[in-house]
């Protein structure tokens, strides 16, 4: 009697996993394509804004530049012929618009591993991979924003890689100090007139 007891927990502990496992593939299922739903079509470089009642946005300077932080100059040739790998996979093949995209994916893109892309990252300057990932996502937001090509903060947050607008959100205050509202806002004010400004 007791074997059958102990079959049972077996079968119901069996179970449970299977049902747990259905559960996480149909979210990551639902998840890539809600992503994938809500990507904005690509708009060719010299078409009108979709959203005519906004008056596009002037082409503004970021509030800050990832040159600010980039220490690339001083680094030694081994570590320059690494990041010249590195900065060609962000600024070309934008890989940073990948919502899945890890430091081990991004070190096996590059022929290195995770550590030595760490410390190349901290070495020219960034707070590290994220730091790194997050300055070319907010800046290229920015860059939307100021194209007056933006139909919502949410999709262009999803466009520029970020899975969660709760992150992007987050990180674009960090790098900014402004909320994306409060920042589309200032940069439509006119600039005369407000203090602190030049």
């Amino acid at each position: 009697m007791d074997w059958i007891v102990a079959l049972l927990y077996i079968l119901s502990a069996l179970l449970a996993v299977a049902l747990l496992m259905c559960g996480a593939l149909l979210y990551v299922s639902w998840r890539n394509h809600l992503f994938a739903r809500r990507q904005p079509a690509s708009v060719p470089p010299h078409a009108p804004a979709t959203n005519t009642t906004e008056t596009p946005l002037p082409p503004q300077q970021p509030v800050w530049t990832k040159a600010e932080q980039d220490h690339t100059d001083t680094l030694p040739q081994e570590s320059r012929q690494l990041w010249d790998k590195l900065h060609k996979l962000l600024e070309e093949e934008e890989v940073w618009r990948d919502p899945e995209l890890t430091l081990n994916r991004l070190s096996a893109l590059i022929g290195s591993n995770r550590t030595r892309v760490s410390r190349l990252i901290q070495e020219a300057g960034y707070g590290g991979y994220k730091d790194l990932i997050n300055r070319y996502r907010v800046e290229a937001f920015l860059k939307l924003a100021g194209s007056g090509k933006m139909e919502s903060i949410g999709d262009a947050f999803f466009s520029v890689g970020y899975q969660s607008k709760m992150t992007a959100l987050r990180h674009f205050k960090e790098y900014t100090g402004m909320t994306p509202t409060e920042y589309l806002k200032e940069k439509a004010a006119p600039t005369k007139g407000r203090p602190g400004k030049k």
